[in-house]
């Protein structure tokens, strides 16, 4: 079954142990849509290589990807230098998913 909303892909690449404590306060929020994975990488501007990140993303109704937004920015400290980054994309289709009772 398709979801009949549209929906928002909110992806943030952060500190490794960073996204943990946000995700556990999503699910507190009713959110059960995020998801962790771990990623290695560098840039130009970087002394170190090969630094380790975590990249979440979170499936959310548009009527809420606001708030989650700002929500996810705040908590990953995201305002802060190199501290990673944040963005939001459209979701052209989903499904949803539910357990049996």
């Amino acid at each position: 079954m398709y979801n009949k909303e549209k929906m928002r892909l909110i992806t943030a690449i952060m500190p490794m142990t960073t996204t943990m404590p946000i995700i556990r306060a999503l699910h507190e929020m009713g959110v059960y849509t995020a998801n962790k994975s771990a990623a290695r990488g560098s840039s130009n501007t970087s002394a170190r290589h090969d630094v380790e990140m975590e990249v979440m993303t979170v499936l959310i109704e548009q009527s809420r990807a606001d708030e989650i937004f700002a929500f996810i920015y705040e908590k990953g400290g995201l305002y802060e230098p190199r501290h990673g980054i944040i963005f939001e994309s459209d979701v052209t289709l989903s499904s949803c998913y539910t357990l049996p009772n």
